[in-house]
């Protein structure tokens, strides 16, 4: 979108090269080869007394602005429907207490764990792994990264002005959803609609396939020392 932006404003097109962002790839990707389902089914234990349930995850700050209320919303209009979600907040911040006591006022305390911050990749990987879905109601940046490297689909809004370049990453249908801006019904249907569907191993390749192809270091050195060769090139 940004390369796009500058072509329109009359850029030349070669002399644009688009840095994907990334988190620390390398120790992700081993980090992965660790993680086994045995040692997820247990975690899924000590995280929620209704354990068999599907899970969906926010990771970041629980701010205002990424309107986490939303999820909460969804959350009380599924099990209504007879469709029961646990859900896990990992990180702290602002919101965190009005989260709490929206879900306790909804009796609905027993299907959410709010995790707290977490700084370990190793706690963090086996967290998104064994999550269903990553609901992120405000703009999504960073944490679509995490979550896709584990094989996690991603479910943000649809408005690019209001989004953050990693927003990208997410393709319809194969590596999560967008919904309506603005509007919780598009939301509850986008959620609905990925809690009943299966999530695939095609859907998880998906996923981390979009980090291995362009958000990742790797790419990033070759991206950077192909603009700089352009440059020199043209001295």
């Amino acid at each position: 979108k940004a390369k796009n932006n500058l072509i329109s404003r009359g850029f030349n097109s070669d002399s644009l090269f688009v840095i994907y962002n990334s988190l620390d790839y390398n120790n992700q990707i081993k980090i992965k080869k660790k993680i086994k389902n045995e040692n997820l089914f247990e975690l899924k234990k000590q995280l929620f007394k209704n354990y068999d349930l599907p899970v969906i995850i926010f990771i970041g700050r629980l701010t205002y602005q990424k309107k986490l209320s939303d999820i909460v919303t969804v959350t009380e209009k599924l099990h209504k429907m007879g469709i029961p979600v646990n859900v896990l907040f990992v990180g702290d911040g602002l919101m965190k207490n009005n989260l709490k006591k929206s879900v306790e006022k909804l009796s609905l305390l027993e299907y959410f764990t709010f995790f707290g911050a977490c700084h370990d990749e190793l706690k963090l990987a086996h967290l998104i792994t064994l999550s269903d879905i990553c609901v992120s109601p405000g703009e999504v940046g960073l944490t679509a990264m995490h979550s896709l490297v584990y094989g996690t689909p991603v479910i943000t809004h649809n408005r690019e002005e209001f989004q953050m370049p990693e927003y990208e990453a997410i393709i319809e249908g194969v590596t999560g959803g967008l919904y309506d801006y603005g509007s919780i019904d598009s939301l509850f249907l986008k959620v609905k609609e990925w809690l009943m569907k299966e999530i695939t191993t095609k859907i998880k390749d998906n996923c981390c396939k979009i980090i291995d192809d362009y958000y990742n270091p790797n790419i990033q050195s070759i991206l950077i020392n192909k603009a700089v060769k352009k440059v020199l090139n043209e001295k």
